[in-house]
């Protein structure tokens, strides 16, 4: 009997520590994100409401300031230089909308440059840059091997580089991604501005944009799009590559203080895909709102 309770109690022992371990293996592979403590949001839009992609920001109207993300949350840490950002030189304002039963993020990005540099080829070009992890998988999604920069073939989350504005190139691109994702029925763009190459002046830029759980190089039919649910928490961030001209030392303010928000999702920051406003709410019944689903 002594043994027997001697066995039953070193059994139990070493159950409890197999679940421990378990739970510790759990806590330190689980995603990690950049000001867990700071959740941003993503703001509702009404199925009436949704903002037409035209470089008018009006349909952002109903937006409340709450969901404005300026220029004081930016560092710019291009070469660890982990400054704030002077508005005289770039000044920019953020939303981001969702509409539910839409699986779609929504941007529309305002901002100032006391210099626009977008008339070299290539990507010498100012760009607002969106990286997203919808389902919160984290990691690295760039690179197989980020030392040696030996690319993934597909991807869990994505890196949506901008040109703002474009002139003649193409809108967008993502980084080692398919052209087709940033490309109409996955993406769409549009820039407002009355400034030259070099000189200072306003921009707007609206886009939308499909997250992806997985993107593969071998086609849409290959890939998984994120789907999107009411009050979820989903990894966000972006940053501004702000050039001033040949020669110049571009910056790069980002929202999540960190770099490597281009290529590792643990570096984004969380953002909840709010429900619709009270205000809103009201105008439709439960039946209309699942018609506008459908």
């Amino acid at each position: 009997m002594y043994y027997s309770g001697i066995r039953l109690h070193l059994t139990r022992l070493i159950w409890i520590l197999l679940l421990a371990l378990f739970m510790l293996c759990l806590t330190q592979t689980a995603p990690a994100l950049v000001f867990p403590n700071t959740e941003l949001k993503v703001f509702q839009f009404p199925p009436d409401r949704i903002p037409c992609i035209d470089g008018d920001p009006s349909d952002w109207d109903i937006v409340p300031a709450s969901y404005v993300y300026g220029t004081d949350m930016l560092l710019d840490v291009e070469n660890d230089r982990n400054t704030p950002v002077n508005p005289k030189d770039l000044d920019i304002r953020v939303r981001v909308g969702w509409v539910e039963g839409m699986d779609q993020l929504y941007f529309l990005y305002e901002a100032y440059d006391n210099y626009w540099d977008f008339e070299e080829p290539g990507l010498h070009n100012d760009m607002f840059e969106i990286s997203v992890d919808a389902d919160l998988s984290g990691g690295e999604f760039i690179y197989a091997d980020y030392p040696r920069h030996i690319f993934l073939r597909n991807s869990h989350a994505q890196n949506h580089h901008i040109l703002t504005p474009a002139a003649g190139k193409s809108p967008a691109m993502l980084w080692n991604c398919p052209d087709w994702a940033a490309k109409l029925p996955w993406a769409n763009y549009a820039c407002k501005y009355a400034f030259r190459h070099g000189e200072s002046g306003r921009l707007v830029m609206e886009c939308w944009i499909t997250p992806f759980d997985l993107i593969s190089f071998d086609g849409p039919e290959y890939s998984r799009v994120s789907k999107l649910r009411e009050n979820a928490v989903i990894g966000l961030s972006w940053l501004v590559a702000d050039w001033d001209g040949p020669g110049s030392r571009h910056a790069l303010p980002c929202l999540s203080h960190d770099v490597r928000q281009v290529h590792d999702a643990s570096f984004l920051r969380p953002f909840r895909l709010m429900p619709l406003e009270e205000r809103f709410r009201r105008s439709f019944s439960r039946t209309e709102r699942q018609l506008y689903k459908r």
